[in-house]
């Protein structure tokens, strides 16, 4: 009952009456994406694609200094890209690149191996065992990560490819590392 009183609730109209900016809605990787543009790595490119890992995995594609949602607001949507799941040698499977690479299921590879996280900031506290998990769950992640990098650049062909999202840091840097090596 809660809910459906928020589906007539005009949102923008109420943030509009609050101020004199404008005011837009956005998913949060599309509004990350646009944010890059003026704030971060996006400000040297004017075409890129912003991967989010988050509790699902995210993107966005900016094009000539514009977001790009596409006809059906699905551009580049890289969580239903098919990936090799190699990780069990019996019995290869096929899997979504979206069921695989976020924060949840780092989480779960985690717990798999008795260290507990559920929010970002649990990663930071880790001991050296649990950053050595991370590590091989980020280099294991990596390997998709640069295929999903090279079907992006043959398809769109943006300036850059940034990650981003709620993992720290300093994983991003490690991924992003492991992921120029699949690269090269």
């Amino acid at each position: 009952e809660g809910y459906s009183e928020w589906m007539e609730f005009d949102v923008r109209a109420a943030l509009e009456n609050l101020t004199q900016h404008p005011v837009f809605i956005e998913n949060e990787t599309n509004a990350a994406a646009l944010a890059e543009l003026d704030y971060g790595l996006g400000a040297e490119s004017r075409s890129f694609f912003y991967i989010a890992i988050n509790a699902c995995l995210g993107r966005g594609l900016v094009l000539d200094g514009n977001g790009h949602r596409g006809a059906m607001a699905l551009s580049g949507e890289i969580g239903w890209l098919p990936i090799a799941d190699d990780r069990d040698k019996t019995a290869p499977k096929v899997d979504l690149l979206g069921e695989v690479v976020t924060m949840f299921f780092l989480y779960k590879f985690l717990g798999e191996h008795g260290v507990r996280a559920s929010v970002p900031q649990d990663l930071l506290t880790l001991d050296a065992r649990g950053k050595a998990l991370v590590s091989k769950w980020l280099k294991e992640m990596s390997a998709h990560l640069a295929v999903a990098v090279k079907h992006i650049g043959m398809i769109v062909d943006p300036d850059a490819i940034i990650i981003g999202g709620r993992l720290p840091i300093r994983m991003i840097d490690e991924l992003l590392r492991y992921v120029h090596e699949h690269l090269t």
